[in-house]
């Protein structure tokens, strides 16, 4: 083990001899979790990266590329830009002299650069592999969909490349930044944030991160995202950033922010309905049990209705494949038939219809027809069109001749009349007679509808 005085010294030699080459190599030793850094500035300033007493490369990632480099014991590339815009290649490689450190290299980027492109040549000449090299950066921004643009201080010159062109619509470059029409197609919600955030970056080099709403041509609006930070360029301050377009992203951000006020909104209805279907199951039963049991199949009912919903994403459903999800859930097949035409109706009319079909059929099946084996439900509906066009539903139990209206209302009364009525606006007669129950609904076709795909359809 090296003893500090003669690390040191073979370090500063080091540091000499990189001097003279343009470059700088800072060494920062770890003691526990602590980096030493007094090396750091006087290997830059000796180095000539610093042309003044305080630093002109600013590297805030230089501490978390050290710790990388020194967890993954390999190098950690970067480029970082001085005061006067140079860009330098900063390469952060682990070693271990006793205590353990990383040595950090400073070198121009142009000189970074054709090593790449020699490295990366692939056995051909220089030219090819620069060429290669200019051929993927290309794909890749096209890719990516992100400009280039860059901006003179003064605002005097505004430049982009094709780029920038394709994702916002202007085809002048070179004039200054009011008269290249940019500025007039943001969204004055958002143009004097923009200008705010120019003037910093102007100013005091505050970097720039914006995304704001974009009037495109032919009236298409995109949102944009501008990064952008300072430079110099001959002497004189210079504004160089990339924009991308990111209107994809915000409309799924929207569509999440949608779906979430929907969720929101559907699980506070859901709520509402269970409380409600509670409270009427429990007055509507004179015992525990028959309540415990009635309760659990309107539940599993809307369970139901949920998975048939959510097999369309809440678009709606087949009125067809409604009845027959929840008729055949509770009785034989052979006991029902169902004819009508196919009807898309709304997440609204789904709910209702399933809790008025779920209803009708346990009914049937407690007191109704289906308390015998001979017993049979016909379930018939078909668009009428003599005064708008109106679902008139039928639903016919056929097979026992003992059937009377109940002296209450039980809970099936109530779905009808408070739910189906009022919900859907419909007309509902029903009709007891030694043939069994005769019901007839009839509902306008507007307030159900999904859509006004109306297909007719054969049993």
């Amino acid at each position: 083990m090296l003893s500090a005085k003669t690390e040191n010294s073979t370090r500063k030699s080091r540091l000499l001899t990189l001097e003279a080459q343009s470059s700088a190599e800072i060494c920062l030793e770890t003691n526990g979790k602590r980096y030493r850094y007094e090396a750091v500035l006087w290997a830059l300033r000796n180095a000539q990266c610093y042309r003044h007493k305080e630093p002109m490369i600013e590297d805030p990632h230089l501490d978390d590329d050290a710790r990388k480099a020194l967890a993954t014991g390999e190098a950690v590339v970067r480029e970082v830009m001085d005061a006067d815009g140079a860009v330098w290649r900063r390469v952060v490689e682990p070693y271990s002299t006793g205590v353990g450190g990383v040595i950090v290299t400073y070198q121009p980027a142009a000189t970074s650069k054709s090593t790449v492109e020699d490295s990366d040549s692939g056995g051909f000449s220089p030219d090819v592999g620069k060429k290669t090299r200019d051929i993927v950066e290309s794909l890749t921004l096209a890719t990516t969909r992100i400009g280039t643009w860059t901006l003179e201080a003064d605002r005097s010159r505004f430049d982009w490349d094709q780029r920038f062109s394709d994702i916002t619509g202007l085809s002048e470059p070179g004039q200054s930044l009011e008269d290249s029409g940019f500025l007039d197609a943001i969204d004055p919600e958002h143009r004097s944030a923009f200008e705010q955030s120019v003037q910093a970056l102007v100013q005091k080099g505050e970097a720039l991160d914006q995304e704001l709403r974009f009037f495109a041509a032919k009236g298409a609006i995109r949102w944009l995202r501008l990064r952008a930070q300072r430079a110099q360029k001959d002497g004189c301050d210079l504004i160089v950033g990339i924009i991308s377009d990111i209107t994809e992203r915000k409309s799924d951000t929207e569509r999440t922010d949608f779906m979430m006020r929907e969720l929101d909104h559907r699980v506070k209805n859901l709520l509402a309905i269970i409380l409600s279907i509670a409270e009427i199951s429990a007055r509507s039963n004179d015992d525990i049990e028959t309540y415990k049991n009635d309760f659990r199949a309107r539940l599993e009912s809307m369970a139901r209705t949920h998975n048939l919903l959510s097999q369309t994403r809440w678009t709606g459903s087949d009125l067809r494949s409604l009845v027959e999800e929840e008729v055949y859930s509770l009785a034989p097949r052979s006991a029902v038939d169902i004819s009508g035409a196919s009807v898309e109706i709304s997440p609204t009319a789904t709910q209702s219809l399933a809790m008025f079909f779920h209803e009708l059929t346990v009914n049937a099946l407690k007191h109704g027809v289906l308390v015998t084996d001979d017993g049979r439900i016909k379930i018939k509906w078909d668009i009428d069109q003599t005064d708008g066009e109106r679902l008139q539903l039928q639903w016919t139990e056929i097979g026992r001749c003992d059937v009377s209206a109940p002296l209450k209302e039980g809970f099936g009364g109530k779905v009808i009349n408070r739910i189906v009525r009022r919900q859907l606006d419909a007309e509902v007669n029903t009709t007891w007679d030694a043939a069994g129950i005769q019901l007839t609904a009839i509902i306008p076709l507007k307030g159900i509808a999904a859509s006004s795909t109306i297909d007719s359809a054969t049993t």
